[in-house]
């Protein structure tokens, strides 16, 4: 058995979107779109998908044609009302686990939605804990929430102020040369503000 993924795009790009075929052999199961930026993964697992809905609307068909089947007169012979009773469990079980598979790769899908702010997310609060803003904020080894990052915030109202009283703590345990490079940008936001008050 051969399962073959197809581009049948009218126009072939690296970018945008894209439509696609999916084969058995030389049946044809389902089509669906792809974006080309979102890479060769994402199309296998959207192409999956895709056929996942393929069966569950083959299923439900199937389902609501049994139901019919087992609504038959009462005149049914014994031996056929069995037969479509046992067939009837048996789409029923296996219609029920595709949509559990279904809905379980769907939430993999949209969790992927979201990998690039993830990751950003992710550097953010490695810059916080492990970097740079750990070295200038956490002077004192507090809680994020403790951190100056939040206490100017609520104690000046200014964006002069607030960084010039940013530069003036983290000055206190920088090396020589780049505390001084601290307090002269702070100065330069304490004449900023100056300045704003005269011109007001």
């Amino acid at each position: 058995m051969s399962v073959i993924i197809q581009n049948i795009s009218k126009k072939y790009s690296r970018k945008g979107i894209q439509d696609y075929v999916v084969r058995i052999n030389e049946m044809e199961v389902c089509r669906l779109q792809h974006r080309s930026e979102d890479g060769l993964a994402t199309l296998l697992f959207r192409s999956a998908y895709a056929v996942e809905e393929k069966e569950v609307a083959r299923l439900r068909a199937l389902g609501e044609k049994i139901k019919q089947l087992q609504s038959m007169s009462k005149n049914t012979k014994k031996g056929n009302k069995k037969m479509i009773e046992r067939i009837y469990v048996a789409a029923k079980g296996r219609f029920q686990d595709i949509v559990k598979y279904k809905n379980e790769h769907r939430k993999d899908l949209e969790e992927k939605k979201y990998d690039k702010l993830q990751a950003v997310l992710h550097q953010a609060f490695n810059h916080a804990s492990q970097g740079k803003g750990k070295e200038r904020h956490d002077v004192l080894g507090e809680n994020f929430e403790d951190q100056p990052i939040m206490w100017i915030e609520k104690h000046f109202k200014s964006f002069q102020l607030g960084q010039a009283v940013k530069k003036i703590h983290e000055a206190q345990t920088l090396p020589k040369e780049r505390a001084i490079a601290e307090l002269l940008g702070a100065i330069n936001y304490l004449a900023a503000k100056v300045i704003d008050l005269e011109n007001n």
